[in-house]
């Protein structure tokens, strides 16, 4: 089974490789921007900041993780991949897409604070992240879940 749709393997390399341009990088390639993060205002706008360390990134992560009942950092989402601890391998592809998902969200708030001067509630992003990405998974599924995994679906609300 394949989680991971275009979109979203597109956001997990922006997001790893830092290719999403923020202020800092603006900046270093001359164009003069206010360095101040759109989402928080509190600190200047680098890739490490928006995504992971501005206390609206932090919010959206803890929410998500919440209704995954998941915990680890963000920054640790390959290494958790791959060992997997108790959770199936579907569970952990549909948590780890959840994640690249919640990145590609976190961007496209940053975007819409500065084109609209409005920033989304983090519990509806996480619930539009969601619904998303497990619509995603179910409509790529070409296999057989198992009762565990269709337990653990059924606690999410849709």
């Amino acid at each position: 089974m394949k989680v991971f749709a275009p979109g979203y393997m597109a956001g997990k390399w922006l997001g790893e490789d830092k290719g999403y341009k923020v202020k800092d990088g603006l900046n270093r390639m001359g164009v003069q921007v206010d360095p101040t993060c759109f989402l928080c205002g509190m600190a200047d706008e680098s890739h490490d900041h928006l995504f992971f360390d501005c206390c609206y990134s932090k919010l959206c992560v803890h929410t998500l993780q919440q209704c995954l009942r998941v915990s680890f950092p963000v920054t640790y989402l390959a290494g958790w991949f791959k060992r997997g601890h108790d959770r199936s391998k579907l569970q952990r592809k549909i948590i780890c897409a959840l994640h690249v998902g919640l990145v590609y969200a976190i961007w496209k708030a940053r975007n819409k604070a500065q084109v609209d001067i409005s920033i989304l509630c983090p519990e509806v992003m996480i619930k539009r992240v969601m619904k998303d990405g497990i619509n995603r998974s179910w409509a790529r599924n070409t296999g057989r879940i198992c009762q565990r995994d269709l337990e653990w679906l059924a606690y999410f609300p849709m």
